[in-house]
């Protein structure tokens, strides 16, 4: 191998090295750090360096010089730095920024310049907000609550308070949350459940996250009246006039309070009603008695506290009803003896619901074997256990029966009755123009016998009486003692006299056991018929 060896000398390579040291900034006002952009270079000959710092890419103007002194004055410029959390159970935020050093020189003329740059990392710890503390509940009522707690003021190494949240929650309820801007140090609770245990915490926020919850402050809301009705109103019949009542008992959430009784109004008739009636009960059934039969009530329920009252439940309607095998019907029914026009009755009161009875009506029907176109119908009412019935037809059989009324209306008959009133002497014949008067010469007249009405008993026969007067204004005082100028002339068997019959009066003839003498001429004589009954000959 051949080697030509020339003459020369050393050349060396222009280079620059930048090395910048990391720092961590200590969260204290006033701390600084200090950045050092250490520089080499070759040996030649060369002008000054040239410096030039960045802030993650941003140059910073006026700093030329090789050290970078790094100011903390409080975390409100977080912003300027990467911040992330270091654990979810840590308060400690870690934010870094990256500072970048520029150097450059020109060490051979007419050769372009040499640059290098090195980066530094700046840390800084920062705190989220510690614990609010002095939390505290004053001035509760059913629903509201005012909490209290001391101001939190931040550290040097915590950002300014953004937001107060507190956090409240009942035992029967998820929480709430209610967050405050700024840094208030109060906040009054509302629409909270009366009668309820809560527990409350509050916490601190800022720019770098939420803080610690307070330590809880519990509190238990005073006592409203209930929010809603009882449920469930249900009847149960007794006896037709007592009913059972019973409901569901209202649940604490419902109730607002321990229930000291419920109330239940009951309203016969209408709601409108002014005759309302209450009773209380401190279980969830009670008894209504004494109710009237066949009415409608309008039955009501509610709940009280030591606030007051609650609302009344929806309207539970109850019809009142009797047993219909036991109606109200009178009982041993019985009669007086009976005289002719009128007889005593007298009962007991039904065997169910005789305390109601408003009212008795005596029915009564009455009819002859003898006459079968008489009927006697008649009812009248009472409030007694016994009615004299007046008014009767004698000789007649009444069927009695006796009804009661109660505000179901009227119930059952009684068993009948039946009783038939003494007979009396009829009544006198239906002649249209009264006694006939005569005064004629001759021995005998036709007259015309009307028949008599049957009410009294049955006609057995009728008979002509004359009576001799000296003036046609004498009457007859004693029908019992006629005296020697009144004579029975005839009697005549009632089927001989239907509607009316013609009779010759003085033809000396016997009739029915009596002589019917012949006139006088020139008497004057009233002339009377009237009719017997069985059991008179009068």
């Amino acid at each position: 191998m051949r080697v030509d060896l020339f003459g020369c000398r050393d050349f060396q390579v222009p280079f620059l090295y930048v090395v910048v040291n990391n720092a961590t900034l200590q969260a204290a006002r006033g701390a600084f750090v200090t950045l050092n952009c250490n520089t080499k270079s070759s040996k030649q000959r060369h002008h000054t360096i040239i410096y030039e710092w960045r802030k993650d890419g941003v140059k910073l103007a006026d700093e030329s010089s090789s050290p970078l002194k790094i100011t903390y004055s409080n975390a409100t410029d977080n912003n300027k730095y990467h911040c992330v959390s270091l654990s979810s159970s840590s308060r400690d935020i870690q934010c870094t920024a990256v500072y970048q050093c520029s150097a450059s020189l020109v060490a051979v003329a007419g050769l372009p310049e040499i640059k290098d740059l090195g980066n530094s990392i700046v840390t800084v710890i920062l705190k989220k907000p510690g614990q609010v503390t002095g939390v505290s509940k004053s001035m509760v009522t059913a629903r509201t609550a005012l909490v209290k707690w001391t101001n939190y003021s931040p550290g040097e190494d915590e950002a300014p308070t953004t937001s107060i949240t507190l956090r409240y929650q009942s035992s029967t309820s998820p929480y709430h949350l209610a967050i405050l801007p700024g840094s208030p140090s109060s906040k009054e609770l509302t629409n909270l459940k009366p009668f309820s245990k809560y527990n409350v915490t509050v916490m601190a926020s800022s720019v770098l996250g939420d803080g610690l919850w307070s330590i809880a402050v519990t509190f238990e809301t005073l006592t409203a009246k209930p929010s809603t009705a009882p449920s469930n109103i249900a009847s149960q019949s007794l006896n037709g006039v007592s009913y059972k009542i019973s409901w569901d008992p209202l649940t604490r959430e419902k109730s607002n309070g321990v229930v000291l009784a419920y109330e239940v109004k009951y309203t016969r008739g209408s709601l409108s009603s002014s005759a309302r009636r209450y009773q209380n009960a401190t279980d969830t059934m009670v008894t209504l008695q004494g109710l009237t039969l066949c009415s409608t009530y309008h039955v009501l329920v509610r709940a009280y506290t030591s606030a007051g009252a609650g609302p009344f439940s929806p309207t539970l309607k109850i019809v009142t009803t009797g047993r219909s095998s036991t109606p109200a019907v009178p009982r041993d029914v019985r009669a007086g003896t009976p005289s002719k026009r009128s007889v005593t009755l007298s009962w007991k009161k039904p065997l169910f619901y005789g305390d109601i009875v408003q009212m008795y009506t005596v029915i009564c029907e009455g009819s002859k074997s003898y006459y079968p176109g008489f009927k006697h119908i008649n009812s009248v009412k009472t409030v007694a256990l016994s009615l004299e019935i007046t008014d009767l037809y004698p000789d007649t059989k009444y069927k009695f029966v006796v009804v009661a009324t109660t505000h179901c209306g009227d119930g059952d008959n009684s068993s009948m009755l039946i009783i038939r009133t003494a007979i009396d002497a009829p009544p006198a014949p239906e002649n249209p123009g009264g006694p006939q008067q005569i005064e004629r010469g001759g021995s005998s007249v036709n007259l015309t016998i009307w028949p008599a009405s049957q009410d009294n008993g049955p006609i057995s026969y009728y008979q002509i009486l004359v009576h001799r007067v000296q003036d046609w204004n004498d009457t007859v005082s004693d029908w019992k003692d006629f005296g020697s100028n009144f004579y029975i002339s005839a009697q005549i068997p009632a089927s001989d006299v239907k509607t009316k019959m013609m009779f010759l009066l003085g033809d000396g003839e016997n009739k029915g056991g009596y002589k019917n003498k012949e006139l006088s001429n020139g008497q004057k004589y009233k002339i009377y018929s009237r009719a017997l009954t069985e059991l008179t000959s009068k």
